[in-house]
């Protein structure tokens, strides 16, 4: 275990402190990342745009931020996770959390974008796409999800391992 001592009289441990570090971030990002992403996309976007992310996803606007949040926590507990091993667990554990959390706000934003704003378009004739297509085309972007979060959670699931022996030695096994 590092510890940061200050003068010799106070010692802290650096986990501790990032995983503090992290939770005042947490709670920072949720109160003000919704006014800065409307604040960027009413500047940035044009009008076309700015109709897609209304109907899409302003509506996740809060779990965005919170995946977001999430996701800068996982990276400080993967730096610190080598100091100890209820931080290589905690890591693993968000790490899990945060699989979850993006398969199913992908699949929502997904569903949303396909049945708010591109099933508009074709019924009112603007798009040129009819909805076997756009049917076709929900499912296969779910596929991709589902398929983009197995893999990465796989490689955790690898990583972790690794970590595990790291910890124990060689005697861990991952059974198939």
């Amino acid at each position: 275990m590092q510890t940061f001592s200050l003068d010799g009289t106070v010692q802290l441990d650096i986990g501790l402190l990032a995983v503090l570090g992290g939770g005042l971030g947490v709670v920072l990002g949720l109160l003000l990342l919704p006014r800065v992403m409307r604040s960027i996309t009413s500047q940035v976007l044009p009008d076309k745009f700015k109709l897609i992310y209304d109907k899409t996803f302003y509506p996740f606007i809060d779990w965005i931020g919170f995946s977001l949040l999430l996701l800068v926590g996982n990276f400080v507990l993967l730096f610190f996770q080598d100091q100890a091993l209820w931080l290589d667990i905690t890591e693993f554990i968000v790490g899990v959390a945060l699989a979850i959390n993006f398969s199913l706000l992908s699949f929502k934003i997904s569903r949303q974008f396909f049945d708010s704003y591109l099933l508009i378009q074709a019924v009112q004739g603007e798009g040129k796409a009819n909805s076997e297509l756009l049917l076709l085309y929900k499912y296969l972007s779910n596929a991709i999800i589902l398929l983009v979060i197995v893999f990465i959670f796989a490689q955790k699931i690898y990583e972790y391992h690794n970590h595990l022996e790291l910890f124990f030695g060689s005697n861990v096994s991952v059974s198939s």
